[in-house]
């Protein structure tokens, strides 16, 4: 990666936007939101977008497909999408997951749904994105808001991701703060060697509106580092966004340190 990535994770909270409650009959609500969101992407113009709870085609959600709304109108022509969980009946159903939006070539893409317990609407969609000097991969991730579940939802990441053997972006949702050396946070920073930024505390992301716990992370493998990292103020879910400036160590020269600045 000769140059930077710049990338953002988000939490769309299926297009309801920041405030309680939904009418499945307003589209034109879920639309707004939808257009809320591509004003932000076209305004931070990142080049890889990580999605949680993201909808195609829902009944309860205006029965359009946001991640392609989204993706047609910040610019992104490349899109993986994750159905974690989805039902049919007749003309009606539910379709959302994790999805990545990419400005750049994308390929080896694999979907993972937790099976932590039943009924497990969570998991990740994950794949390698085309840079100047080869690929690394991309992950976006929604752990389950019930911690007793992480330990299986890590355990299946960990196993997943590794195997791919390449520099790894893992963003997302992942419902824990990091406060603990238990946390979710920890044992991903663990098993899969990744860093993130110093003192995520001082970053809280949910509730949007007075922020108070850090639930959206971006985290990545030793041979890449962060070169920013911030949360974005603009309000469009109930989580706010979170942007990184990415580039590859060896390929600008600094030596490898477990600091990052925020």
């Amino acid at each position: 990666m000769a140059g930077e990535l710049k990338v953002l994770t988000l939490n769309l909270r299926h297009g309801r936007g920041p405030r309680r409650g939904s009418a499945p009959w307003r589209r034109e609500a879920f639309r707004r939101t939808t257009e809320d969101v591509v004003s932000v992407l076209r305004e931070r113009s990142p080049d890889v977008v990580a999605l949680q709870e993201a909808d195609r085609h829902s009944l309860f959600t205006g029965r359009f497909n946001h991640l392609a709304r989204i993706a047609d109108g910040g610019g992104f022509d490349r899109t993986a999408h994750g159905t974690h969980f989805s039902a049919r009946y007749r003309r009606f159903g539910m379709f959302y997951g994790t999805s990545i939006l990419s400005k750049r070539p994308i390929h080896s893409v694999r979907s993972v749904r937790f099976r932590a317990r039943p009924l497990d609407t969570k998991g990740f969609v994950v794949t390698a994105v085309e840079v100047d000097d080869g690929s690394i991969d991309v992950a976006s991730v929604h752990l389950d808001f019930l911690a007793p579940f992480h330990r299986s939802q890590v355990r299946t990441l960990a196993e997943t991701l590794a195997e791919r053997g390449r520099p790894l972006v893992l963003m997302g949702d992942l419902n824990t703060t990091g406060r603990t050396g238990r946390s979710a946070v920890k044992r991903l920073m663990a098993e899969l060697l990744l860093e993130g930024p110093i003192d995520p505390g001082r970053m809280p992301t949910f509730p949007a509106h007075r922020p108070s716990r850090k639930l959206d992370w971006i985290l990545v493998s030793p041979e890449l580092e962060l070169a920013s990292y911030e949360v974005v103020p603009d309000v469009v879910s109930d989580h706010l966004a979170v942007e990184a400036v990415i580039r590859r160590k060896q390929s600008i020269g600094v030596t490898p340190s477990s600091g990052r600045s925020s």
